[in-house]
């Protein structure tokens, strides 16, 4: 895999809006998205055409970072001769347009496998062989104010737009992103992301795994036990408050603090998840994973 090296020089030169396209142009060809990508994460055109798939894929990219909000955008930077430059030839919106739409749920599930093997790459390329990993599951809203937007909806903050399933690791690098309609309850399918991402994870790291409250569930804990990764979730109110008077190991620590600045002290006990009050709360105490950090 080539990666550039990028090599920092002052100049006066007036600097074009469109200077860092090359760079991101780099990016691509080094992570050599152009073999990964075909044929099963991209919609195949089923005549032949001045542009491939690839090329739509590497336009529209290249045009998020131009700063193209639409398609319309897009096509607008036929006009300019900076993006023309790096990007080549560029099509009509209609063509994006008709791209866009023969995208179906195998070809986003094949483009976030892709992404998972591009972060390993680039995590193997800094040299060090690292014997952990730690991916931190989240999801996100994204507030929209168009009437038209498919999947839109409101969420529990009455919040109208789309939300998203992310997974980082932590050195930073993303390991798949999923958008979905915006009422869609936060840890919604993560058991297939866990399932994907640590399946492909080198055998010899040990596994973490961190999620904030909205993951706090059975699902979460069996699709990372099911993949023997140790994990860390918050726990919501209702969860945890009624674990609190069975702590009697109370410490002080000065690691953490409250958010106001206060001291905290630690304590730990056990939950018990209750599809898995048998086998799966009685494993997880011999191993460790379930004892929780709570905080007076």
């Amino acid at each position: 895999m080539y990666l550039p090296r990028i090599k920092i020089e002052k100049t006066d030169k007036a600097l074009s809006a469109r200077g860092g396209l090359p760079l991101f142009a780099e990016v691509i060809d080094g992570l050599d998205l152009k073999r990964a990508l075909s044929p099963a994460a991209l919609p195949a055109n089923r005549i032949a055409v001045k542009t491939s798939s690839f090329d739509k894929f590497r336009a529209l990219t290249l045009g998020l970072v131009a700063e193209a909000d639409g398609l319309d955008s897009t096509e607008r930077l036929a006009h300019d001769p900076a993006f023309v430059a790096v990007c080549g030839h560029v099509n009509a919106a209609n063509t994006y347009g008709d791209f866009l739409r023969k995208f179906g749920p195998a070809h986003c599930r094949e483009l976030n496998l892709r992404l998972i093997e591009a972060a390993l790459k680039l995590r193997k390329s800094l040299g060090k062989r690292r014997s952990s990993i730690t991916i931190k599951f989240d999801s996100t809203n994204h507030e929209q104010h168009g009437q038209k937007i498919e999947g839109a909806e409101y969420n529990y903050k009455n919040q109208f737009g789309l939300d998203s399933l992310v997974a980082f690791d932590e050195l930073g690098f993303q390991y798949w992103s999923e958008v979905r309609p915006g009422a869609t309850y936060t840890s919604n399918g993560v058991s297939e992301p866990i399932d994907a991402i640590f399946r492909r994870v080198p055998k010899f790291h040990r596994r973490y795994a961190l999620a904030d409250s909205g993951f706090c569930n059975s699902d979460f804990f069996k699709a990372c036990w099911s993949h023997q990764v140790g994990f860390v979730t918050a726990m919501r109110g209702n969860m945890f408050e009624p674990l609190i008077r069975r702590v009697l190991n109370w410490k002080p620590t000065k690691r953490l603090l409250f958010q106001d600045g206060r001291a905290c002290e630690i304590g730990t006990t056990i939950y018990r998840a209750t599809k898995f009050r048998e086998n799966f709360a009685r494993r997880l105490k011999e191993s460790g994973y379930i004892k929780l950090p709570l905080a007076p």
